[in-house]
């Protein structure tokens, strides 16, 4: 397998399989975008397509409500919201003191498409900052504790998965993880860990994962209850 970064879409998993008789896009449960490709097939060829094709993945992506932000709606574990109508022609936002401000013209609403989409941008800002302090050491811990080794931990804003590791053992993780409970944040950067000893998901990646997180099943199941997005 090889993953491949698509900025519209986010990530893309190249899949190889000895049965495909051709190239296959699908996406699965969890918004997962994939390709399936004959094993004969260089990956080069599946990453072309699949950037031939992006189209169809935001065509086929699963949509999500619109969320409305208001008025002090705590952001991650650490920042919150506030909107501050002034005498202003623009929307903005900026981050202080864990509040994200969000400054807009007094002729408009909260609720209006532009105070929102601004709302919105602070939100992930302030998540990325969450995520930037405190995922590193967090994984850091992790894998001294259990004896892993990885060459780089990237903090990423897709919203397709909750994190992902490449064979050249960097860890990607969302800034959405900032908004799951610690139990779900252990267990992401478990799997991601476990990944660097197997790229797949046998019965021998389970049974690893299960000497760090005996209940992996257990937070699996509740994590299929939350969405890589602003919640």
């Amino acid at each position: 397998m090889k993953q491949i970064q698509i900025n519209e879409i986010g990530e893309v998993m190249l899949k190889k399989s000895a049965r495909a008789k051709r190239l296959i896009l699908r996406i699965n449960a969890d918004g997962r975008a994939i390709v399936t490709i004959p094993s004969y097939v260089p990956y080069g060829i599946a990453e072309k397509f699949a950037r031939q094709h992006t189209a169809w993945f935001l065509e086929h992506k699963p949509s999500l409500p619109q969320l409305i932000l208001s008025e002090g709606k705590m952001i991650g574990r650490s920042h919150s919201l506030k909107f501050v109508p002034k005498a202003v022609e623009k929307v903005s936002s900026r981050i202080q003191s864990g509040i994200v401000y969000i400054s807009y013209p007094q002729n408009l609403a909260v609720t209006d498409s532009s105070v929102q989409h601004e709302a919105r941008k602070g939100a992930v800002r302030a998540l990325k900052r969450q995520a930037e302090m405190y995922l590193p050491g967090k994984l850091h811990e992790l894998s001294e504790k259990n004896g892993y080794s990885y060459s780089e931990v990237r903090i990423k804003t897709v919203q397709t998965r909750w994190g992902s590791c490449s064979n050249k053992r960097i860890i990607n993780l969302s800034v959405w993880l900032m908004q799951l409970p610690d139990e779900l944040i252990e267990y992401v950067l478990c799997h991601e860990l476990t990944h660097l000893s197997h790229m797949n998901h046998q019965a021998n990646f389970w049974a690893e994962l299960s000497t760090m997180i005996p209940d992996f099943k257990d937070r699996k199941q509740k994590l299929k209850t939350y969405n890589p997005t602003l919640m």
